[in-house]
């Protein structure tokens, strides 16, 4: 069946009141100077759409589980900082993009009753200072923690901008826009991100969507960020060039929801460090 043709209603951003369920699983290798590190994390996600009004539209995120198959000191980290999604109060635009944090107040009271304690945990780890100055910056507005939120796995896979009615129309897909923060240290990545609906089969009448990221040049800090890697590395003559893509599919079911999605984010710097993620999310029957 050609999906082009045979459209059955206008691709909008669904609007059922129901709760989805998801199962979000991340798998990362990192590759530094020959030494391999790998994480997987485990998500169970719940999704719900609550109302529509003049702010857009209002959806309430839950992280009901999560389970780390891995023993890294940053991961415990990311393990206790996870406090701050388990509840997430959220705004998208009409195309799905997120907008706003609405429950931001209450995430900050959360960082308020745990950061003694974190610090306290982590007083061992190198560089607990400067962490706890980003934190500091993070929890200091909601643009900050919005984001950093916008990074996660649950935002890219749960909810894409990707609801533009036209899309099946636009042969060559529509340039837009992304930042992973924090990537490279303290950069971030710009992207660019080429979003295309793709013609294709399906037996389950399923939309499917690719988004394909490169970066963005003139918003990328590539010499500071090259000079960064050669001081970590204490090689000033080292050919640090610099890579990243990221890689999106999405395949959204007759009522517009997200039936199946995944992302694939690479990075590597010269012949030193690399840095790959996989990351897909399937809806719970």
């Amino acid at each position: 069946m050609n999906l082009v043709k045979n459209k059955k209603q206008k691709f909008s951003l669904p609007i059922n009141t129901n709760s989805f369920k998801y199962r979000i699983e991340t798998k990362q290798t990192i590759n530094s100077m020959g030494a391999n590190k790998e994480n997987i994390i485990a998500y169970e996600v719940s999704k719900r759409f609550l109302k529509r009004d003049e702010f857009g539209y209002l959806f309430e995120v839950l992280v009901n589980t999560r389970e780390r198959k891995t023993t890294d000191c940053n991961q415990e980290m990311d393990d206790y900082l996870s406090k701050l999604q388990e509840k997430i109060i959220l705004y998208t635009n009409e195309i799905g993009q997120i907008i706003s944090i609405v429950n931001f107040g209450e995430i900050v009271e959360i960082w308020e009753d745990i950061k003694r304690n974190f610090r306290k945990t982590f007083k061992k780890t190198k560089d607990i200072d400067q962490i706890m100055e980003k934190m500091s910056l993070i929890m200091s507005k909601q643009d900050n923690f919005l984001t950093l939120y916008i990074k996660s796995e649950i935002s890219s896979l749960l909810f894409p901008p990707i609801y533009i009615d036209e899309l099946e129309l636009l042969t060559t897909g529509t340039l837009q826009f992304k930042v992973i923060p924090y990537l490279f240290g303290v950069f971030s990545a710009p992207l660019n991100m080429l979003t295309k609906y793709l013609k294709d089969q399906s037996k389950n009448s399923e939309r499917i969507i690719g988004r394909s990221g490169f970066i963005k040049e003139s918003l990328f800090e590539r010499i500071a960020i090259q000079q960064m890697y050669r001081e970590i590395y204490s090689s000033p003559s080292m050919n640090a060039s610099i890579n990243c893509d990221c890689s999106e599919m999405f395949y959204i079911n007759q009522e517009n929801n997200i039936n199946s999605s995944y992302q694939v984010l690479n990075v590597s710097i010269g012949e030193v460090y690399s840095f790959n993620q996989f990351t897909n999310a399937v809806m719970q029957k």
